[in-house]
C-alpha cells in the first residue's frame, strides 16, 4: 500500500489542507504528531519510504496518514457535496490498511484516530446514510479507545 503514498510536496500540501479543515471541526490528531511521528515514519529524509520497508506494525499509522490525505486532498470537500476520486482512493487505502492487522485484536491510538477521521470523511461526503456510517465508525472508535486507555492505565 505504501506505493500509493504521494510525493513529499503534495503530501505536505494535503496535510496543511487537512489541518485547516479539521481544525474547525475536530482534531483528533495534532500537527506535532503528524510532523514528528507520521512524516518521519513514511517520509524519511523527505522522500517516500520504499514499500518493502513498511512494517506490519506500522499499518495503523499508514491508515491514519491515508485518511489525513483523504480529507486534505480536496480543501473544498465540504462544499462540493462529494469527495473527488482521489479522496475516495485515499479513504479506501486507509480502510485497507486498517484491515491489515485485525482491527479489534490490537487497538491503538492510531486506529482510534483513523476511525474518527473516517467518520468525519463520511459526514463530509453528503451521501445517503453518511450520518449513520459516521456514528458507527465513531462508536467503534469509542469502544477501541476505551480499551486502549484502560490497557495503558493497567500497564502504567
Amino acid at each position: 500500500m505504501a506505493t500509493y503514498l504521494p510525493l513529499y510536496k503534495p503530501a505536505i500540501e494535503m496535510i496543511e489542507s487537512f489541518l485547516r479543515l479539521e481544525g474547525w471541526i475536530s482534531l483528533p490528531i495534532d500537527r506535532e504528531q503528524i510532523h514528528d511521528v507520521l512524516l518521519p515514519m513514511f517520509y524519511p529524509s523527505n522522500e517516500r519510504i520504499a514499500p518493502h520497508l513498511v512494517k506490519e506494525d506500522n499499518l495503523d499509522d499508514l491508515a491514519l496518514l491515508f485518511v489525513i490525505f483523504a480529507i486534505g486532498c480536496d480543501a473544498n470537500i465540504m462544499l462540493l457535496g462529494a469527495p473527488s476520486e482521489q479522496c475516495e482512493q485515499y479513504k479506501s487505502l486507509s480502510r485497507a490498511a486498517l484491515g491489515g492487522r485485525g482491527l479489534l485484536e490490537e487497538g491503538t491510538l492510531s486506529v482510534v484516530q483513523t476511525l474518527v477521521l473516517l467518520g468525519n470523511f463520511e459526514m463530509y461526503s453528503w451521501r445517503p446514510y453518511a450520518p449513520e456510517k459516521a456514528w458507527k465508525l465513531n462508536a467503534i472508535a469509542l469502544f477501541i479507545g476505551s480499551s486502549v486507555c484502560a490497557s495503558s492505565l493497567l500497564l502504567g
